[in-house]
């Protein structure tokens, strides 16, 4: 239900910009979803680089390749955001201007994890695993 509220916003908000629903919704959302996957592979390389550095591994797989792969994925992030009415289609501002809310979902997201770090350490301590409770 809650998705069927969301979707209708989204719908009913390209409509009010004197947007098509369906051409412009699918090539902002298209752009939108590759420009955050594009920033969530950066970072999620750079993450793997981190991760085995500090463990001391040094070899070319696990640091040097997945470290290059983070600058690659980052140029290109950056590109793909430079051109990004080019990647939509769209000169409407509604539409372009949609990957700040890629910096506002980040934003939420380390306040949540910083409150919950401080107030809540054993959930805090659960984020990000897998594991799961019988």
């Amino acid at each position: 239900m809650l998705q069927v509220a969301i979707l209708s916003a989204i719908v009913f908000g390209f409509a009010i910009a004197g947007l098509d629903p369906l051409l412009n919704l699918s090539t902002a959302m298209t752009g939108f979803g590759a420009v955050g996957l594009m920033a969530l592979l950066a970072t999620t390389s750079l993450a793997v680089a981190v991760f085995f550095w500090r463990r001391g591994e040094r070899r070319l797989a696990y640091t040097l390749a997945p470290a290059a792969a983070a600058v690659a994925l980052a140029v290109a992030t950056v590109l793909a955001l430079a051109n990004y009415p080019s990647l939509t289609g769209s000169t409407s501002d509604v539409i372009n201007n949609l990957p700040y809310l890629h910096i506002v979902t980040i934003v939420v997201g380390v306040a949540v994890a910083l409150y919950a770090k401080r107030n809540r350490p054993q959930a805090y301590a659960r984020m990000g695993s897998a594991r799961i409770d019988e």
